[in-house]
């Protein structure tokens, strides 16, 4: 299980088994999650289908910055962030 493998999660085998957090919810970076799970991160590939204006084309360093923008932002949240209170307090009762 991938998420195991990157210690986001611990897995319990047999009868009372399962999943759960294996670190505090304000300890998983979102940034981190998406590097993480994204195949690729990079918005266009110039490399494929070899594109034909390359030396000219301005969008891929528009791109490369709206993705440092998009990783930076990421970067000041956790996964607590995306949590309600109630959700919140059940992880808490449970560590």
């Amino acid at each position: 299980m991938h998420l195991v493998r990157l210690g986001y999660v611990e897995a319990t085998r047999g009868k009372g088994g399962g999943i759960r957090l294996s670190k505090s919810a304000e300890e998983i970076a979102l940034v981190d999650v998406v590097k993480h799970f994204e195949t690729t991160l990079t918005p266009i590939n110039c490399n494929e289908q070899p594109c034909r204006i390359i030396s000219s084309c301005k969008l891929k360093g528009l791109l490369d910055n709206a993705l440092e923008a998009f990783l930076s932002a990421l970067a000041a949240y956790t996964l607590a962030d995306l949590l309600d209170s109630e959700t919140q307090a059940i992880l808490f009762l449970e560590e």
